[in-house]
């Protein structure tokens, strides 16, 4: 893994450090009850995978999973991150941006920059997801998590979000299938990995 290094963007900040001393087990006790009124904290474990996918593919997932009461958080309970202002989604569009997408700014535990696009022809809604220098794009946040996304970093004046990459899928010839983002907008959040 890389080093990993601090985000900061106007009220948005993301900080990601690295804790060994917490263990899958451990942080049943160490979750507290989220809110808005003061800075999230987020547990990961890291994790790797190899399976099928419904064409045929082998994919060789790495990355970090999320914990919440010392397992797993699943797709289907992204959403209940949602009215904190803390959104998981996987990345839109990689195939269009295939070669940004493959390069080095977009592996597990990187900090990324997720940046509006109001006048984009692809809707009013838009968000780029970009590497941390805002020098390569990987794709989009999904329409569904960008609809709730953008009218917050709106009305909060913010252009731009900070996220951080939980998980690559590699396919066998070594190209992304896909990028699981962690984004937050206009709060702290502190990844513990």
């Amino acid at each position: 893994m890389p080093p990993l290094k601090p985000h900061h963007h106007e009220c948005t900040v993301l900080r990601l450090r690295p804790d060994s001393s917490l263990s899958l087990g451990a942080t049943s006790s160490s979750t507290q009850p989220l809110s808005l009124l003061g800075p999230i904290k987020l547990w990961c474990v890291e994790n790797s995978d190899t399976f099928v996918s419904y064409d045929g593919t082998i994919v060789h997932v790495h990355g970090y999973s999320l914990i919440n009461h010392g397992h797993p958080l699943s797709g289907l309970e992204w959403p209940k991150l949602y009215p904190l202002n803390v959104f998981v989604f996987h990345v839109s569009g990689i195939r269009d941006h295939q070669q940004a997408a493959d390069a080095h700014a977009f592996v597990a535990g990187n900090v990324l920059l997720l940046e509006r696009d109001p006048a984009s022809s692809a809707g009013p809604n838009e968000i780029r997801v970009m590497s941390q220098d805002g020098g390569l794009q990987a794709g989009f946040v999904p329409t569904d998590v960008a609809a709730m996304m953008a009218p917050i970093m709106d009305s909060a004046h913010l252009p731009q979000a900070a996220g951080a990459v939980l998980k690559t899928f590699f396919m066998v010839e070594g190209h992304r299938k896909a990028i699981e983002v962690v984004a937050v907008i206009g709060r702290e959040l502190d990844l513990v990995l």
